[in-house]
Parts: C-alpha cells; structure tokens; sequence
C-alpha cells in the first residue's frame, strides 16, 4: 500500500475476541442456574441487545455516557425480558471486568508483529479505559492509544471527533492513515475524516451501508497482505 503512515485498529472483534469470556459471565449472572446450553444462548441474545443499545446511545449528539452506564442500561433492559433477578450494575461491572481478559485472536499476535515493523500502529477503541486489555498491551507497544472514554466520543459520532484526533496526532493527510475494523462504526467513522479503511469480516456478514469500506478481509493476515507486510 503506497504511501501508508499509520496502521489504526480497532480492538474488540479485531485483535480481541470478547466471546471468549461469555462463559464466565453468564455463569456469574446466572450462578446455580447456569449450565452451558444456557449461557450459549443468553450470550447471543445479550450480544444482539448490547449492540441495539450501542448504537443507540453512542450516536446521539450532544450527550456522553461511558459504556458501563450503557451496559448496566441495556442489562435492566435484558434482564427484565428474561426474568433474571440480578444487580444490572453489578452485571455491568463484571461485563466491563471479563473485557479485560478477553483472549487475542489466533491472527492477532503474527498481525502486530508483521506490521510493527512497518509503521507506527494505534489502537483506537469504543471503550471505557478500564476495559483495556493487559493481554493484548502486553503483545504490542502501541504508538498511541485513543478511547472513546478519553475523548467522550464514539466512532458513530456524526462530529467525528475520535477518528481525528488520530488524524490530528500523527499530522498527516487522512488517506495516508488505515483503520482496520469489525464494525460498520468502524469503516463509517473512519471514512467520515477521510482516513482509508479496511473491513474485518470473519463472519462473512452482509455490508448494509451505501458507503463502502476500500478493503475487505475475512482475517488480519490479510489485512496486513494489503498493508504490503
């Protein structure tokens, strides 16, 4: 890829998968009604209420709230439908707990280090700072780390106010930055400053947006093929 001078990447679904703890989470929640068939299939519930109030909430101009608070909203919410007596903020909190520990993706750890060698790389995350994960900090000294905490602003924030601050920091033109990502906020927030993206499809979705990612790719080697590493 000509011209590149910065790799920016997204964290949860790209180089850490969150669905490696839901176990430990539904088993907190559910405790001596737990049992796996069970937290299967609450995890993929949750996941498709988390992300209605995801959308939701980090969209709306004007208004900030950290994920715990989106979380603990959205578990109320849940936990209500399925008639589950648990804390929601304590639910919150262990969700924003066992994101920390969240294991890498198998591709996570060859991408970084091939790229690592090819320019600077900054995480930029939709995330509470607590929610940071040690395991994947620990596999790559990331140039910057940008989080919608420390900004008060999500990637699907019309201002576009996360991704350039990116653009800002490194001072150069937006199309010499790739961000690499899961989500459509991802590709969408990216391309809204100008920068190139590249979207990561493991699950061989469907793209629902008129706007187009300039890449796709099913795994992070292959991101790093178009990277030229």
């Amino acid at each position: 890829m000509d011209e590149l001078a910065v790799v920016s990447v997204d964290m949860f679904q790209t180089l850490v998968d969150i669905g490696s703890r839901r176990h430990h989470i539904w088993r907190a929640y559910l405790q001596e009604r737990y049992c796996e068939q069970l937290g299967e299939a609450y995890w993929a519930l949750a996941s498709r209420w988390i992300l209605k109030y995801y959308h939701r909430l980090t969209s709306q101009q004007g208004q900030f709230l950290p994920l715990l608070s989106i979380f603990e909203a959205c578990l109320a919410d849940l936990f209500a439908h399925i008639g589950l007596d648990f804390c929601p903020q304590r639910a919150a909190e262990i969700l924003v707990a066992q994101h920390r520990w969240a294991a890498p993706f198998e591709d996570t750890a060859a991408f970084l280090d091939l790229v690592a060698g090819r320019c600077p790389i900054c995480l930029v995350s939709d995330t509470d700072d607590d929610m940071l994960s040690p395991r994947l900090l620990g596999l790559c000294e990331f140039d910057r780390v940008f989080t919608s905490q420390q900004l008060r602003s999500y990637k699907s924030d019309p201002a576009g106010k996360l991704f350039s601050a990116v653009v800002a920091h490194y001072g150069v033109a937006p199309e010499q930055i790739v961000h690499i990502g899961d989500s459509s906020a991802d590709v969408l927030g990216a391309r809204r400053v100008g920068m190139r993206t590249c979207w990561l499809n493991r699950n061989a979705s469907s793209w629902g947006h008129d706007a187009r990612p300039d890449y796709v790719v099913t795994t992070l080697l292959e991101a790093a093929s178009i990277l030229g590493v």
